[in-house]
């Protein structure tokens, strides 16, 4: 008989809208015709492994059984199955505060406020741009509690005039949201 074994997603863990699902099968003897996907016990179909495909998109969220078939090529079958967690709501972005005007030299503080009532916020990646949107650095926001997370882009010359700034919200590497602002840069005259 054939072997197989649902490498990703692993049990247990939270997925979204398209899961791509990679198994591991074999078969020593005639070799594997077919893999087969079901979810909560309906067939979605038949497919080439290694990798497996489900749209999640159009169904409820909440917590699924999948389970994979292999089938070698004289009809033998094996199975291995997992749970996931389905969660296709976006976090949301509630505040983002950071200084309008910022002095030169001097290190800005963006504070994100953002939540995730099912699976929880992954990361906050803020981005942001000295050039007009040229290059792009990044910094990966600190949790300080209660749904908020801090991010420190470093000191920048007057000579920047705007800085353009890119929260981004990551779930299973997805950005979600992106909210652009502008602190003005002016040098203190001594």
């Amino acid at each position: 008989p054939p072997t197989v074994k649902i490498v990703s997603p692993a049990d247990g863990n939270w997925v979204r809208s398209y899961v791509s699902i990679k198994v591991s099968v074999s078969d020593k003897h005639s070799g594997i015709y077919t893999v087969e996907l079901l979810i909560d016990g309906k067939s979605l179909g038949y497919f080439s492994p290694p990798n497996i495909y489900w749209n999640a998109s159009g169904y409820p969220e909440g917590t699924y059984s999948l389970t994979v078939i292999a089938y070698d090529n004289v009809n033998n079958t094996a199975a291995d199955s997992i749970i996931v967690h389905l969660d296709n709501t976006p976090p949301t972005i509630s505040k983002v505060q950071y200084p309008q005007e910022v002095e030169e030299g001097t290190n800005i503080i963006v504070s994100i406020t953002t939540n995730d009532e099912l699976s929880g916020i992954d990361k906050v990646i803020l981005s942001y741009s000295t050039d007009g949107g040229k290059t792009w650095n990044n910094v990966t926001a600190t949790s300080i509690g209660e749904d908020v997370y801090q991010a420190t882009i470093p000191a920048q010359p007057a000579e920047s005039s705007s800085l353009i700034i890119t929260v981004s919200k990551s779930l299973m590497s997805k950005v979600l949201e992106y909210i652009t602002m502008s602190p003005k840069f002016h040098t203190t005259l001594n």
